[in-house]
This record gives C-alpha cells, structure tokens and sequence, in this order.
C-alpha cells in the first residue's frame, strides 16, 4: 500500500511540474535546494534542541529496524534528532519558496518550447518531491515502532528509495549517522 501511495504521489509530482513548466519549477527547485543546503548546515546544532521537544520512543535489543543493523539501531536516536531538523527546516523553508514562487506565478506562463518546457518541469517537480519523500521515508526508518518498520519493510518502492537512491542515501546517512 505505501508503494502505491509513493507511486502516485511521484506521477502527480509530474503533472503539476508539467504544469507549471520549466521556468517556474526551475525557480522553486533552486529555491529547494537552497533550503537543502540551509537545513544540511542547521540540523546538527537544532537536532539536540528537538529532543527536548520532540519525544522519541526508545528502542531495546528486541527493537527491529527494516534497513538499519541493530547493532547500530540503539544509538539511532541523535540521527533522529538530526533528521527531524532537518525537515523541519525543510518544512519551512519549502513554505518560503513556495510563497515566493506565488508572487513569481506569471513565469508559469512564459513562451517557449512547448513540450520541452513541460518535460523538463515535469522532470525537476519529480527531483524535488522524490527527495521529500526519501528525507521523510529516511526519518521514519530512524523510529523504533514495529508497526512502522514492518510497513517500511514491506514496501518494495521505499525499500529502493532509502537503500538505493545514488548520492543521497550515502550523504545522509553520513550526515545523520556517522556525523
């Protein structure tokens, strides 16, 4: 079911980057990856701060986690708080973006190459929501409740997704686990 869900919310990712063409989903993905990089340099000083906050359920020896050894899953709980930064500084930060990308609406409209114009938003709208999804789909993995791990295991699309996106599954779990 959750590889279904992924699935259709990647399709209408492209759809609405088709829609908003080239131009303007080019402003909002470097708008995000801006936030990217902003919420990389703040989530190791904010993480901390979370786990005053943010309640993270402890994991035992029993504890099962899909895709990380459990050898290091009773330690996962600063990644945790490091992730959950992360996308908190994602969250807002998209919020922004997505502001300004409304003040920034009449590039939606802009003349070109019709087709080119809305394979390549349809491309980049696809690039942004599909790491959205392995950043929430990497934090989920970090939480040590069976129901979830069971779900995240038995769902083959977020399987591929968390072990086996080129570049980022290395970088993050470098930045969130062995950072």
């Amino acid at each position: 079911m959750l590889s279904l869900i992924i699935i259709l919310i990647l399709l209408y990712a492209i759809y609405i980057g088709t829609r908003r063409g080239f131009i303007m989903q080019a402003v909002y993905t470097i708008g995000y990856f801006i936030v990217f990089w902003i919420a990389q340099a703040m989530s190791h000083s904010l993480g901390p701060k979370l786990s005053l906050i943010v309640p993270y359920p402890s994991a035992i020896e029993d504890s099962y986690f899909a895709f990380f050894q459990k050898s290091i899953g009773l330690s996962l709980d600063d990644a945790f708080y490091i992730g959950v930064a992360f996308v908190l500084v994602m969250f807002i930060g998209s919020l922004l973006v997505r502001f300004s990308g409304l003040l920034l609406n009449s590039l939606t409209y802009m003349p070109g190459l019709k087709r080119f114009n809305k394979t390549i938003g349809g491309f980049l709208n696809f690039l942004v929501v599909y790491i959205g999804i392995f950043l929430l789909l990497y934090v989920m993995a970090l939480v040590p409740l069976d129901g979830l791990q069971k779900t995240l295991r038995d769902s083959t699309v977020a399987r591929v997704i968390v072990l086996h996106t080129p570049v980022l599954t290395s970088q993050v779990t470098s930045w969130w686990i062995a950072g």
